[in-house]
């Protein structure tokens, strides 16, 4: 924003452009590099999917209702049970249970990544990736479910469709079932949205992005350069440590 803001706009798509670029392998897509970055999204977009429902599955075994199918299927997960039997607002619950499962599930690898950098001031590059593509499966989890819901024609117990049927069953209209859903996806959106936009600005890669603001916002007198440009071995070495320890202290 503070580029645009500048009247740099070429320069800073040209940067956003480069990185993404950089971030998906683009310009790689034959090497091991590339295929080991789909693999990474393909399992955080099934483990996605199994969470969700078996966070619905165990939050319905609380409650004591009777499951009637739950089957793992090529595209995803089956998940049966007696509507009838639940009040509107407990299978509002049962929706947003689905939802919530993914986003504890994402806050519980962003902690493991904050672990890591807190104790030995790094983690792993290909974490990193499998924590973004979690990170973008996550957002868009209930738009992946509602497509798969219209997929396999599941109208009465998709996930999108469950509060419209169950306030027309009780109450005849389902036009407070179609404002509580998109609440609900509103809300989803915006957690997982801070959640990813927190680990993508501070831990992404070790803190990279943290990195890249401060040398392209810091001023001249901030950076270390030292007379003549020459630096001895056991200067530089501290200075990286210095710089490993705490990645927006230098340039």
């Amino acid at each position: 924003a503070r580029s645009l803001r500048s009247r740099r706009t070429l320069d800073a798509l040209e940067v956003v452009r480069r990185n993404l670029t950089a971030e998906i392998y683009a310009t790689q897509w034959r090497t091991t590099s590339f295929v080991g970055q789909v693999m990474l999204k393909l399992s955080a977009f099934v483990l996605r999917h199994y969470v969700h429902y078996f966070g619905q599955l165990l939050y319905l075994y609380a409650l004591g209702v009777p499951v009637t199918k739950f089957a793992i299927r090529e595209s995803g997960v089956l998940l049966l049970y007696d509507t009838q039997q639940l009040a509107p607002y407990t299978e509002m619950a049962v929706v947003a249970i689905g939802m919530l499962s993914v986003w504890i599930v994402q806050l519980l690898f962003i902690s493991a990544a904050a672990i890591s950098m807190k104790c030995v001031h790094s983690f792993a590059d290909s974490y990193s990736m499998f924590l973004l593509s979690c990170c973008v499966v996550t957002l868009l989890d209930p738009y992946i479910v509602l497509l798969n819901d219209v997929y396999h024609a599941n109208w009465s117990n998709g996930d999108a469709f469950k509060l419209y049927n169950s306030f027309v069953f009780t109450e005849g209209n389902g036009v407070v079932g179609i404002g509580i859903t998109v609440f609900l996806f509103i809300i989803h959106g915006l957690l997982s949205f801070c959640a990813s936009y927190l680990y993508l600005v501070n831990l992404h890669r070790n803190g990279q992005v943290q990195d890249l603001l401060h040398r392209s916002e810091a001023q001249e007198d901030e950076f270390f350069v030292p007379h003549d440009d020459e630096i001895s071995w056991a200067e530089l070495v501290r200075r990286a440590r210095t710089c490993v320890s705490s990645p927006s202290c230098c340039g």
